[in-house]
């Protein structure tokens, strides 16, 4: 019995010698055997923090807390490495944002720019806007005298696809010097996001003369004004239902992601990417025709409050399938009283009125311009 015991002892020993870390009180030569409340104590070690082990082994936690720095640090390296990264890339591939948050509309126009080259869907053109994030535009003599036309819109009121000079707005600014126009049109905007816009525009604008609003309502709109969320620039947006006193609308507020965009390429990357997926939940036009629909209503008392006259166009996509069923873009065409455009685009002399993603190239936009002016 004693010949067992004493092995035993050994081995315990030996495995104290092995971890000399461990906070076991052995004897004075270090080769003492473990007693039940040292081996309560190491129990704790895997159950609970000990205070006791702590005390005997000071530098664990001045040791977690360089790993975490270490960790925190490494992380903010990685984020700066691929924030320089994506900037570089978007520097020489020309893929400059051209959106910025809005706290009304979700997105505006960004502004400042000046002649920037963007390439968009194979398209490349230059982008400069105002200090609103407007687009620029050729300025009569006069500008405080002028009756402004306002032009309201999406991509194709932008002007996507073609630079600054190749715009209808651009083109009816020379025929008509008298005139002075505003191009209100902003990409992925549906008609409610218009109508909230355009409202803003109109208050900041009191003493200005408006004599003509220009409203351009493509089939995307019937699909936008039922999202909350872009599925190509990655933003948010309003939503706006059809009551029976107009449109009504939740609370929305900008969030820290949607300001973040405009400062960090990266999370503008990364969000825009994971708005592609959204890609992927099919929406049906038809249940947008009454926002739009209510949205035009609203935007003709705004113009009736200015004394403007409120021309309304409409343009379908003819490259691809539509995906507006005839029957919801004709009783749309009906309720609204719009012009459709679509063949004045389609049809005519001179290069293709169409870019490569069936947005208007300087031809169409030439054909869009003597449509417009026809109304003006």
């Amino acid at each position: 019995m004693r010949a067992v015991h004493g092995v035993l002892r050994g081995v315990v020993a030996g495995g104290i010698a092995k971890h000399p870390g461990r906070p076991w009180r052995n004897d004075s030569s270090g080769n003492g055997p473990p007693t039940s409340a040292s081996c309560a104590h190491d129990g704790d070690r895997v159950g609970r923090f000990n205070p006791q082990l702590a005390a005997a082994n000071p530098s664990r936690p001045r040791n977690v807390f360089k790993n975490l720095l270490l960790a925190i640090a490494a992380t903010l390296v990685a984020l700066l490495l691929g924030e320089g990264a994506v900037r570089a890339a978007i520097y020489f591939l020309h893929r400059e944002p051209i959106v910025a948050s809005d706290r009304h509309a979700g997105w505006k126009g960004r502004p400042h720019l000046n002649a920037v080259e963007v390439v968009v869907a194979g398209m490349r053109f230059r982008v400069s806007t105002d200090e609103l994030g407007r687009r620029v535009l050729r300025e009569p003599a006069d500008t405080i005298a002028a009756p402004t036309v306002v032009f309201v819109g999406d991509s194709y009121t932008f002007g996507l696809g073609v630079s600054d000079s190749e715009t209808f707005q651009w083109f009816l600014s020379k025929q008509m010097p008298n005139r002075r126009f505003v191009n209100l049109g902003v990409p992925g905007w549906g008609t409610d996001q218009e109508l909230v816009n355009l409202d803003d525009f109109l208050n900041a604008n009191r003493g200005r003369i408006i004599s003509d609003i220009v409203v351009l309502v493509t089939e995307n709109d019937f699909s936008d004004v039922q999202r909350t969320f872009d599925t190509y620039l990655g933003r948010r947006k309003p939503i706006f239902h059809a009551g029976p006193g107009g449109l009504e609308t939740g609370a929305f507020r900008l969030n820290f992601v949607d300001r973040l965009m405009d400062h960090s390429r990266l999370t503008w990357l990364v969000r825009s990417k994971l708005a592609s997926l959204y890609r992927l939940v099919q929406i049906d036009p038809a249940g947008g025709e009454e926002v739009v629909v209510a949205s035009l209503v609203g935007i003709r008392r705004l113009g009736e409050s200015r004394g403007a006259r409120l021309h309304v166009f409409a343009f379908r996509r003819t490259r691809t399938k539509s995906a507006v069923s005839d029957r919801t873009w004709s009783s749309f065409l009906n309720r609204s009283g719009a012009l459709d455009m679509t063949d004045s685009i389609r049809v005519g002399s001179g290069g293709d009125p169409f870019a490569l993603d069936g947005h208007w190239s300087a031809e169409g936009n030439r054909r869009a311009a003597r449509v417009i002016r026809g109304a003006l």
